[in-house]
């Protein structure tokens, strides 16, 4: 046993009181180093930390069939206020690299589960986690929102909003502290969808907290619920509005047809939908035709109010448009099926807006105007609290830390085009620390994953080598592990371009390229 393992056993001893005993103590020192692990983690359940309780600590054995190694499960609650209850995971594994993964949660729930943690422990990370101040997996529920008497729960959605990952993140660093012996030499957080909001708000109000940051798809105003209701509305403004699955994989074939060659290579990508021009009147039914082979004129309108997106008549995003190419997730996001008649961005955005906005969970928002819904999101005292959209992140930037943000182009929750306006913002207040902020743009990818594009990239390693070296990445190695294409990641606004000799299918083939066409 090393003289630091030792003191880390021996500060253990004073943190845990009557806990660890003076011949407990020697049985550590004497144990073989599994067996003096167990020990040590265990003593954690009974470490004091300000404001919080452990309420287990326990070894996890290896699985070396999913990769894991060895880790010390500690589970707590922190209370920063007399009603906050942020439920906190952290997995400490026995061959720390030394530094600290915060992980993010998705929809309206936090995540603690091993899936969520897994990838940071097999590569030596302490992952820490939260369930976001309530629990419950379930990222379509926000029952905890509202007390009893239908009021704002100011405790567990502040917790849900700006605190917790905040407090996980300081606590964490304490119970690191305690077991290892010393703080991480790096603290990095990853997240996508809301855990791309909780990355951009801990980069915004807490820039001491992290060195890096990933930023995945970021769930980060209400556009995104704006967005889902408006498409709604559009979609099921009467059953005449509405299309059929078939006509979606229909306007996704004529897409293909009129713009899958743009980039150069005809892969069932329209790399960079914003060059892609189609109009879906192309489509509808002539003389001798009908539905799902064709449109109606009510289905081509349907179509061309989800590309077009909405606007107020002062300019203001109620909508950001559907990019062309992603229709086939049109389906589950806002055709419907017989489980979720309006889809899926209905009980994500419409209850959104029900809950935290007018909290009222049977606001019919169907016939909600576009004024009337930003307007009430205006003076609503939660949207400050919740949104992540200040751009000034010059405090993070100060400190060295890096915000590596990407986005799926065929995202039909958050568009591409949020975070875009959000990230060059962001880029013109850095000056010359511009560099320390980098977007990633991912063709064909759906929200945060799926689609026919690219989907599995290692963004937390691209961060690594940005944070250890200053270097900011060239290109992230991405794939598709179904249809086996590879391609580059592009700095933005950079997006990669066949050679025009290669395989295709191959990650050598392709180069990233500044745009030359119109957006």
């Amino acid at each position: 046993m090393g003289s630091t393992e030792r003191r880390r056993l021996i500060r253990l001893a004073g943190f845990a009181g009557q806990a660890l005993a003076a011949g407990v103590l020697l049985l550590i020192l004497a144990s073989p180093r599994a067996e003096a692990a167990g020990i040590a983690c265990t003593a954690l359940a009974s470490t004091a930390f300000p404001g919080a309780k452990v309420t287990a600590a326990s070894m996890v054995a290896a699985d070396p069939a999913k990769g894991l190694p060895a880790y010390c499960e500690v589970t707590g609650v922190a209370s920063p206020a007399p009603g906050s209850h942020i439920g906190v995971v952290y997995r400490l594994p026995e061959a720390w690299n030394g530094k600290l993964l915060g992980v993010g949660g998705g929809g309206w729930a936090g995540n603690v589960t091993l899936q969520g943690a897994a990838e940071g422990v097999a590569k030596g990370y302490a992952v820490a986690e939260t369930d976001a101040g309530h629990p419950g997996a379930n990222g379509l529920d926000m029952g905890w929102y509202l007390t009893p008497a239908g009021a704002r729960d100011i405790d567990a959605s502040d917790d849900f909003a700006w605190r917790a990952v905040h407090v996980m993140t300081v606590l964490g660093k304490q119970v690191l502290d305690a077991y290892y012996g010393k703080a991480p030499s790096m603290s990095y957080f990853q997240g996508c969808s809301t855990g791309g909001r909780q990355g951009l708000m801990e980069v915004q109000r807490f820039p001491g907290d992290y060195d890096g940051v990933v930023s995945g798809d970021p769930v980060y105003d209400f556009t995104v619920q704006t967005s889902a209701v408006a498409r709604t509305q559009f979609f099921h403004a009467d059953a005449q509005s509405n299309l059929e699955p078939a006509q979606a994989q229909l306007l996704n074939t004529a897409v293909l047809e009129a713009c899958d060659g743009l980039d150069g290579l005809k892969d069932g990508i329209v790399t960079d939908p914003r060059l892609c021009r189609f109009d879906p009147v192309a489509l509808q039914c002539k003389a001798g035709r009908s539905p799902p082979a064709c449109l109606t004129a009510r289905q081509v309108a349907t179509a061309r109010r989800a590309y077009e997106g909405l606007k107020t008549a002062d300019g203001r995003v109620v909508a950001w448009p559907l990019m062309r190419g992603s229709e086939i997730d049109w389906i589950g996001r806002s055709i419907g099926n017989p489980r979720a008649p309006l889809g899926l961005n209905a009980a994500l955005g419409s209850r959104a807006l029900q809950y935290s906005v007018y909290q009222d969970p049977q606001r019919d928002l169907m016939t909600l105007s576009p004024d009337a819904m930003l307007r009430d999101i205006a003076a609503s005292a939660y949207t400050p609290i919740y949104e992540a959209k200040d751009p000034d992140i010059r405090r993070f930037a100060a400190r060295g830390g890096k915000l590596l943000l990407y986005h799926g182009a065929y995202d039909p929750g958050p568009s591409m085009l949020s975070t875009i306006q959000y990230f060059e913002a962001a880029k013109a207040g850095l000056g010359r620390r511009g560099d320390q902020a980098q977007l990633f743009l991912v063709p064909g990818m759906y929200h945060c994953r799926g689609g026919p594009g690219p989907d599995t990239f290692d963004s937390l390693d691209a961060l690594d080598r940005w944070v250890t070296t200053s270097v900011p990445p060239r290109t992230i190695a991405a794939s598709n592990r179904q249809s086996g294409i590879e391609r580059p990641l592009c700095p933005y606004p950079a997006m990669p371009a066949y050679d025009g000799r290669g395989d295709p299918k191959a990650l050598a083939s392709f180069a990233c390229k500044a745009p030359t066409g119109r957006r």
